[in-house]
């Protein structure tokens, strides 16, 4: 069951909802888009597919809910309360509970979206020398999903990670991307089935078409099995290099905590721990997050480790064990640069430092990838993107939730509540070569 637990005494604040961020009034999808993923929305034109307008889309992922095709179509006006569009969402929704005073609800998925999302990254960013531990072709090849009408656009990309697991030299990378723990959604699967596909944009191409017939608290949501199902899913990482190496152990220590939370919410050490999210610095024209949140924070959207500080090649220290099997000490030790962690690092877990995230640097939580539509009644093919990650908070209450609000009997704790939020979005290209 899940677990909640206080970490500071002062009672939860309500979330501001001023301008951009007023989540009282309703957004469409395409609002959302244009708050979240300012930078796509430019070159988006119509809608074709999104999470926001599918009511089943918060379902749990059992096999027959993911094997279910909507006929749903996007409505323009249709509206969703209570979100706060955001580049990061996750980031931010442990930013925001942390230094503004609300409780905080994460799941398992969130987290593992999270960190999927910076997988992409680096990935993308690293196409060609990973190539051998994911494809044995050269090029992109073209993978096709087939289904006799262009509507469900979310299992069309789940329905495209099977053709994906078909094409790929691991056969556990699918199973590994995607998350099945007790509280995951079609939409968190579609959503990894999204950034599966963007991960791996560099060898494949995609195509859908149709056939010619037609933080005062936190709670951490789930079971424990599924936060040590988490944590085991990080040694995957790894397999691909120093830098995914030295990520794993970011995220180690900190998805240990979120298993060990279980055991003992009320523990010194796990609230210490929640005390160190991410403290917020700003003056003289900079701003800063300190904090273990940087764990998901170490790639730049175009891949580029932004973590402290790396020493490339064969390092001179000596050393026989090969640096996926080094303890934490010894890799460290080995591969960061002399001086950093002294200086520089204002949190250290189970030896290992975390780095600051400059606020300007704190990286987007969502995944693009381009997909054509052949409609093969007609012969005509549309250049379409798809989006998808951690877009936004959702902003709920803790009085209709059962979370300690901390406030006085008769003042019932009202959008005092934060969680991370996942989507997603299929639309058509204003420019097919953007």
């Amino acid at each position: 069951m899940p677990v909640t637990f206080k970490v500071a005494n002062h009672k939860a604040e309500t979330v501001a909802g001023t301008g951009s961020a007023n989540y009282s009034t309703g957004k469409t999808a395409r609002e959302i888009l244009a708050g979240a993923c300012a930078k796509q929305y430019k070159n988006a034109g119509v809608i074709c597919g999104t999470s926001f307008d599918d009511p089943h889309s918060n379902r749990l992922a059992t096999e027959a809910n993911l094997r279910r095709q909507s006929s749903l179509k996007v409505s323009a006006r249709s509206t969703v309360t209570n979100v706060i569009p955001k580049g990061n969402g996750f980031f931010h929704a442990l930013s925001e509970a942390y230094n503004r005073h609300h409780h905080l609800v994460l799941r398992p998925d969130d987290v593992w979206l999270a960190i999927l999302v910076q997988f992409n990254f680096f990935v993308n960013a690293n196409s060609e020398a990973l190539r051998a531990s994911f494809v044995a072709h050269e090029g992109q090849k073209t993978l096709m999903v087939e289904r006799a009408t262009l509507t469900d656009f979310g299992e069309f990309a789940r329905a495209m990670t099977d053709e994906i697991d078909k094409n790929v030299v691991d056969p556990t990378l699918r199973s590994w991307a995607l998350p099945n723990f007790s509280t995951t959604t079609v939409k968190d699967t579609t959503v990894a089935s999204i950034m599966l596909m963007a991960t791996l944009k560099a060898y494949f191409q995609y195509k859908f078409s149709n056939m010619i017939c037609g933080i005062p608290s936190v709670t951490l949501e789930g079971e424990k099995a599924d936060w040590e199902a988490l944590l085991q899913r990080a040694e995957k990482l790894k397999e691909y290099g120093i830098e995914t190496i030295a990520w794993y152990h970011l995220l180690v220590p900190v998805l240990t905590r979120f298993v060990k939370a279980f055991d003992d919410p009320e523990a010194k050490s796990n609230i210490s721990f929640w005390s160190k999210v991410a403290d917020y610095k700003s003056g003289s024209g900079m701003s800063s997050y300190t904090g273990w949140a940087s764990a998901f924070a170490v790639f730049s959207e175009k891949g580029k480790w932004i973590g402290h500080p790396l020493k490339r090649g064969r390092p001179s220290r000596q050393s026989t064990t090969p640096p996926e099997l080094m303890s934490t000490e010894e890799f460290w030790a080995t591969y960061l640069q002399q001086g950093l962690l002294a200086a520089k690092s204002r949190l250290i877990l189970d030896g290992t430092p975390y780095h600051a995230v400059d606020g300007k640097d704190v990286p987007p939580c969502y995944a693009e990838v381009d997909v054509l539509l052949q409609n093969k009644g007609t012969d005509e093919q549309t250049a379409t993107s798809m989006i998808a990650g951690v877009i936004g908070l959702e902003v709920c209450s803790s009085s209709q939730l059962g979370l300690p609000s901390q406030a006085a009997e008769d003042e019932p704790g009202v959008d005092d509540v934060i969680k991370p939020l996942a989507g997603w979005w299929l639309f058509e290209k204003l420019n097919a070569n953007a």
